[in-house]
């Protein structure tokens, strides 16, 4: 399904291998499945990042909006009662967009995310 969805907005989806054991599938009230977050929590200090959130591809703006917030608040209170105090997201302009009006605060490091197996070839 997340593959399917990624296709549709013509990204690529994680590899499984990469995804937490923590991840969100937002549903409406019919139970339909719209969006999809995961949540990464570091295992050494209060810090946990959300990331590969994806959407239900042609989802409306206000639905995808209600989606995204319903699992944001959903990991935050969820790492908040595990003494997480800090979440960070790496995501697309649009959703960041949203994010800030959420509450969240954009970083302005210049950063570019990255990855890279440790083992074999990439």
């Amino acid at each position: 399904m997340i593959e399917v969805w990624h296709h549709g907005h013509g990204t690529f989806a994680p590899p499984e291998a990469l995804l937490p054991k923590l991840g969100v599938v937002v549903q409406d009230a019919n139970g339909r499945d719209l969006a999809a977050m995961w949540l990464y929590m570091d295992n050494s200090v209060g810090v946990c990042f959300v990331e590969h959130i994806v959407t239900v591809p042609r989802l409306g703006p206000s639905q995808a909006r209600k989606a995204l917030e319903r699992g944001l608040d959903y990991l935050r209170l969820f790492a908040a009662s595990n003494n997480y105090g800090v979440v960070f997201i790496h995501t697309l302009p649009a959703i960041a967009r949203r994010c800030e009006k959420l509450g969240f605060a954009t970083l302005k490091s210049g950063l570019i995310s990255m990855w890279r197996l440790t083992k074999g070839e990439s």
